[in-house]
C-alpha cells in the first residue's frame, strides 16, 4: 500500500519531532509556522468559511481557501509528563497493594495465633474436665460397693450419682468446645473445606482432627 503525499507528510513531521529538540518546542510553540519552515510550504488552518484560525484541519493556499482538507492529529509529549505521571501513580498503586498484601498476611497470622491459643486451652480444659469425670465416675462406684455392704446411705449414693452426671455434661461441653476450636482454626489455615476437579467437600475427619 502506498502512502498518500499528506501521510508522508506527517510521518516527516512526527520522525523531526522525535529527532530535533529544538524542532518539537517549535512546533509545539507555533506548530504552523514550524511545519512551514521544514516543508517550505504556505500551509494554512481555516474553520471552511475562509476565516483563518487554530484548528487541526490542513489547506493549501492557491489564491482562495478551499472547502476541502484533511485532518492531522499530534501527540507529543511535553517532558514526558504523561508517562511520568503514569508511573507516579502506578508506583503508588503498588505500593498501596504491598501495605494491603502486608496487613492482610498480618491478621492472618493473628487470626490464627488467637485460634491456636484458644485450641490449647480448650484442650487443657477437656484434660481436667476428663480428669474430673474419671474421678466423680471412681467415687461413685466406690459409694455404690459402700451402699450394699450398708456403710452409707442412699441419700449419699444420689449424692455422688448427680456429682457425676454434672461431670459428665461438664466433659461434653469441653469436647464441644474443643471441636469448635479445631473447625475455627481449619478456618483460619483454609484447611476445613477441600476441593479438586469434582468440586469442594467437606470430610468429617476435619471436624475433630487437628491441621498440621
Amino acid at each position: 500500500m502506498e502512502f498518500t503525499q499528506e501521510q508522508k507528510l506527517y510521518a516527516e513531521i512526527v520522525q523531526k519531532a522525535w529527532e530535533d529538540e529544538n524542532f518539537k518546542k517549535e512546533l509545539v510553540a507555533n506548530p504552523i509556522e514550524a511545519i512551514e519552515k521544514l516543508t517550505g510550504k504556505k500551509l494554512n488552518l481555516c474553520q471552511g468559511n475562509g476565516k483563518p484560525f487554530q484548528a487541526n484541519s490542513f489547506f493549501k493556499d492557491e489564491g482562495k481557501y478551499l472547502g476541502g482538507g484533511a485532518k492531522i492529529t499530534f501527540s507529543l509529549p511535553i517532558n514526558n509528563n504523561y508517562a511520568k505521571g503514569n508511573l507516579a501513580k502506578s508506583k503508588i498503586a503498588i505500593s498501596d497493594q504491598q501495605v494491603f498484601n502486608e496487613n492482610l498476611k498480618r491478621n492472618i497470622e493473628l487470626n490464627i495465633s488467637i485460634a491456636l491459643n484458644n485450641l490449647e486451652n480448650t484442650i487443657s480444659a477437656l484434660e481436667q474436665s476428663k480428669l474430673s469425670l474419671d474421678s466423680y465416675r471412681e467415687a461413685f462406684e466406690n459409694e455404690q460397693l459402700k451402699f450394699k455392704t450398708g456403710l452409707t446411705t442412699l441419700l449419699n449414693v444420689i449424692l455422688f450419682q448427680e456429682r457425676l452426671t454434672s461431670a459428665e455434661l461438664e466433659y461434653l461441653k469441653s469436647q464441644q468446645s474443643f471441636a469448635s476450636a479445631i473447625i475455627n482454626l481449619r478456618h483460619e489455615t483454609g484447611t476445613l473445606v477441600e476441593g479438586d476437579e469434582n468440586g469442594y467437600l467437606v470430610r468429617k475427619e476435619n471436624y475433630y482432627t487437628i491441621p498440621k
